[in-house]
């Protein structure tokens, strides 16, 4: 196993750009992340005819600076953030690692304010529903999902014209589902963890797939309060609506590896904030290397990177 001593002992962050990873020496400062909600920058495009403007959820933006990078790091930047494109950018960073998941996935009933699919289908048919109650661990609002027993499929009668189709049904689209891309650094692995009322639903079935060819492959659980391990790695996590039920809240606790602790497991899973970037791309046209000094091979660099919703 890799050892541990990277990290905050070394000034070091993880990132994983595509399926490329690499440790890479912090930036100069705690990283600007803004949670843009109101004004001009808060508009999300969805597609080429839609948009959302957040409210008391918007996407996170980080500007990552390093005023001191040597040849070797600046070769390593350009491998990570030149020329991207819709390659997923992973950031772990040490002091989110109490809880790595973003908002959207550690807090799910912020999918109904951000007007998601995974709260809405296609024509407008809400699932998800914010409960009343405050749970004691998060003090945030938990979810209800509430399947539609028509929420099914589109189904359109058989006519040559679809312009001039008639509704065959009342049923409608599905709502979709949320995946997450998150990356455990080399020494280190992950804990999962879904709380919720023990009511006996399983309003939920995530879906742990490790996407970087290592093993084990893939996870699958409907269960909630139960603790599941993940081996270092480039893992997407899935959340798929099932019956109806409640849920609290969701984590992803990063911690350095160690075979007596895993085999135990955690002795309670208490709440943290869901502090990470969620599924991030790097900003066209963001990246920027300076040579401040070829002759001493010292450079400078930037990056900006932005929450893009995985629908």
């Amino acid at each position: 196993m890799a050892s541990t001593k990277r990290g905050c002992a070394t000034r070091e962050v993880y990132f994983a750009v595509g399926k490329f990873t690499s440790w890479f020496p912090a930036p100069d400062e705690s990283p600007t992340a803004d949670s843009v909600q109101f004004g001009s920058d808060s508009t999300t495009l969805l597609n080429g005819f839609a948009s959302i403007n957040g409210s008391v959820y918007g996407h996170r933006k980080y500007e990552l600076n390093w005023s001191y990078l040597n040849r070797d790091q600046a070769e390593l930047f350009r491998r990570l953030f030149l020329n991207r494109g819709d390659e997923w950018v992973s950031y772990a960073d040490p002091f989110s690692f109490n809880n790595m998941l973003s908002p959207l996935m550690g807090l799910p009933y912020l999918h109904v304010h951000a007007g998601t699919p995974f709260a809405y289908n296609d024509w407008g048919k809400q699932a998800l529903f914010v409960s009343d109650d405050i749970d004691e661990k998060s003090q945030h609002p938990t979810v209800v999902y509430k399947p539609d027993p028509f929420a099914v499929n589109n189904q359109l009668g058989h006519v040559f014209n679809k312009l001039n189709a008639r509704q065959a049904s009342l049923a409608l689209s599905k709502v979709g589902t949320y995946t997450e891309r998150v990356v455990v650094p080399e020494g280190y692995y992950g804990t999962f963890f879904a709380s919720g009322y023990e009511d006996g639903k399983q309003p939920f079935k995530w879906s742990l797939q490790r996407v970087d060819g290592g093993t084990p492959g893939t996870v699958v659980t409907q269960l909630k309060n139960q603790v599941f391990s993940m081996n270092e790695g480039l893992w997407e996590i899935t959340m798929r609506p099932g019956q109806d039920g409640q849920l609290s809240w969701c984590g992803l606790r990063i911690t350095p590896y160690d075979t007596a602790q895993i085999l135990a497991g955690p002795p309670e899973y208490e709440f943290s904030y869901p502090a990470g970037g969620g599924n991030m791309k790097v900003v066209p046209g963001s990246a920027r290397l300076v040579t401040v000094n070829n002759a001493r091979g010292h450079f400078s660099a930037s990056v900006s990177l932005e929450e893009c919703y995985s629908w």
